[in-house]
C-alpha cells in the first residue's frame, strides 16, 4: 500500500544503479568494517544473554525444585 507511493517512478533505481550504490556504500564503510563486526557480535551476544535468563530459570524450576 505505502510502498507504491513511497518512491516516484523516476527516482527508482534499476539493477545496475542499485549495485553501483551498494558497492559505493560498502567502499565507504570498509574502514569501519572491524567496528561493524564487533557491533554485530555484541548485538548477538546481548541477545543470547537476554534469552539465557528465562531458559536458566526454567531449568532451575524443572530440575531444582522437586
Amino acid at each position: 500500500m505505502w510502498s507504491a507511493a513511497a518512491v516516484s517512478a523516476e527516482d527508482r533505481l534499476d539493477r545496475t544503479q542499485t549495485r553501483r550504490v551498494l558497492r559505493r556504500a560498502l567502499e565507504v564503510a570498509s574502514p569501519q568494517r572491524r567496528m561493524l563486526g564487533w557491533a554485530l557480535a555484541m548485538v548477538v551476544a546481548s541477545t543470547l544473554v537476554t534469552l539465557a535468563g528465562p531458559t536458566l530459570v526454567r531449568f532451575a524450576i524443572d530440575h531444582g525444585i522437586k
